[in-house]
């Protein structure tokens, strides 16, 4: 949400692409991540 009210054409300006998600992690175990990251995925 923090880019919400930027205009797409700014966003590309500065390298972000407007249909992007975030993904913020925090220190997990690496492992961890790449399952919840890839049960995501799968349902979508």
């Amino acid at each position: 949400m923090t880019h919400s009210v930027i205009p797409a054409g700014e966003l590309l300006e500065h390298g972000i692409h407007p249909g992007g998600i975030r993904l913020a992690v925090g220190i997990e175990n690496p492992d961890d991540i790449i399952k919840d990251l890839s049960r995501s995925l799968e349902q979508i």
